[in-house]
Order: C-alpha cells, then structure tokens, then sequence
C-alpha cells in the first residue's frame, strides 16, 4: 500500500513537472511568434512608401512616407476639413493599400497577444510592441484608427493598447475630441 502511494506521488509529480515543460514550450512559441512579427512589422514599414504628386513626381518610403501622411492628415485636421475628405485623401496617398498591410501586421500581433496570453502578461507585451514598434509606425496607427471602419480596426479599439503614454491623445487630436 505505501507503494502504491508513493507510485501515485511520483505520478502526480511527473504529471504537473510533463504539463509545466509544455507550458512552457508553448511560452516559448508564442514569443518566437511575437518577435518574428515585430521584424516582419519592422521590414513591412521599412518599404512601405507612397507616391507624391508634387513635380516631379516623388516616392518617400518609411518613416519620412509616415512623416509626410502625418503632417498631411494634421493640415487637414487642423484645417476642419470633414472626416470623409481626411479619408478620402489618405487613401489617394496610398492607391496600393500599403497602409491596411501596416495595421494589419500590428493587428495581427496585437491579436496573438490577446488569444495566447492572460490578463496578467496581456499589459507587459502591449508595452513591448509599443516600444518595439518604429513611433512614425504609431503615428500612421493613430490615423488608421482615427479615419477607417476596418474589422481589424474594431479589434484594436476593443484591445486597448492605444490608451496609454501619448497614444490616447495623439488619436484624440485626429478624432477631433
């Protein structure tokens, strides 16, 4: 009888030390997932670019694209220009959707976040996609959030990892609050 106890011991012990190794491998793939996603955000915004009308024609890529959307939409803003004109005009600047690519991949990543994490470590990966997101990448994130009706939109409103630091502010000043 004292044998068959410490058999069934050793079994519940084997047991929790089976099911915390997986725990962990799964830990392990969610952030081999998380940081290849981040690089392939990263590479993403790296080529993203847009075509200017101005003469001659010109092509910005990256940040300084992101930068010239972002003083753009600001004019505009600033101007009171009406929401669907705003939108009207980003999507001009950008005719071969590069912008849905960009938040797609930063959905796609806040999203893997939601479904693979606890409330708990939830907080502690938005900060880290924030941080280790290109600030010109948020900007363009705050626009898209501030002028489309996209699915995946919705879904980033929902998650609320916009409502930190600046963040909550920036897309505030777009939606004219």
């Amino acid at each position: 009888i004292k044998s068959l106890s410490e058999q069934q011991a050793a079994n519940v012990s084997l047991r929790k030390e089976t099911e915390r190794q997986e725990n962990l491998e799964e830990f392990r793939r969610f952030e081999t997932r998380f940081f290849n996603l981040i690089e392939l955000q990263r590479l993403g915004f790296d080529s993203f670019s847009i075509e200017i009308n101005s003469s001659p024609k010109q092509s910005l890529k990256g940040a300084a694209a992101a930068a010239y959307i972002e003083k753009f939409v600001m004019a505009l803003v600033e101007s009171e220009e009406s929401r669907n004109k705003i939108k009207d005009e980003i999507e001009k600047s950008d005719p071969n959707d590069h912008l849905y690519s960009l938040f797609r991949r930063f959905y796609l990543i806040v999203k893997l976040i939601n479904e693979k994490l606890n409330e708990d470590e939830k907080g502690e990966y938005y900060e880290a996609l924030i941080n280790l997101s290109d600030m010109k990448l948020l900007c363009m994130i705050c626009i898209i959030i501030s002028f489309f009706d996209w699915d995946n939109v919705k879904h980033i409103k929902e998650s609320g990892i916009l409502n930190k630091d600046g963040l909550r502010d920036y897309v505030a000043f777009f939606q004219g609050n």
